[in-house]
């Protein structure tokens, strides 16, 4: 596949380099958008506690979708080097280390999205902290107020 887009012209890899573009965009704004919009009750750590653990597959989802966003993301980042390497190769691989320097603190950052989930569900680690702490520390993370 990697020969096919070498072997593609510049204006078919532009294209996909738009489109993978689009595709991150949208993977990657869904989760905090449509999924933690639906869970978060503002200023209700208990709610938004239940919603969480109550719609847990739907989380897992929003945290797939973020990862997704990530791939998209490195495929349009190859997809830029390409277009850009015949107009000057360093300066495009110089662009590509830079995004994928992005992309892996936008993997990182991905990993805070399972913070809450994973306070509620939280074992004997937790334990010291009463559950309306549990809850308050678990809509820290979900509150973009």
């Amino acid at each position: 596949m990697i020969e096919r887009i070498a072997e593609a012209s510049p204006r078919f890899k532009a294209r996909m380099a738009g489109v993978f573009q689009l595709l991150e965009a949208i993977t990657a704004a869904c989760p905090g958008v449509f999924i933690l919009d639906r869970l978060v009750v503002a200023g209700n750590g208990a709610a938004t506690a239940a919603n969480i653990l109550g719609h847990e597959r739907l989380f897992w989802l929003g945290f797939a979708s973020l990862l997704m966003g990530v791939a998209f993301h490195i495929a349009w980042a190859f997809l830029m080097y390409e277009l850009l390497k015949p107009v000057n190769r360093s300066l495009s691989l110089l662009a590509a280390f830079v995004i994928l320097v992005g992309c892996a603190i936008q993997a990182i950052a991905s990993l805070f999205y399972l913070a809450p989930l994973l306070i509620l569900q939280g074992g004997s680690s937790f334990s010291a902290f009463t559950p309306e702490q549990l809850q308050a520390l678990a809509l820290m993370f979900v509150k973009f107020e």
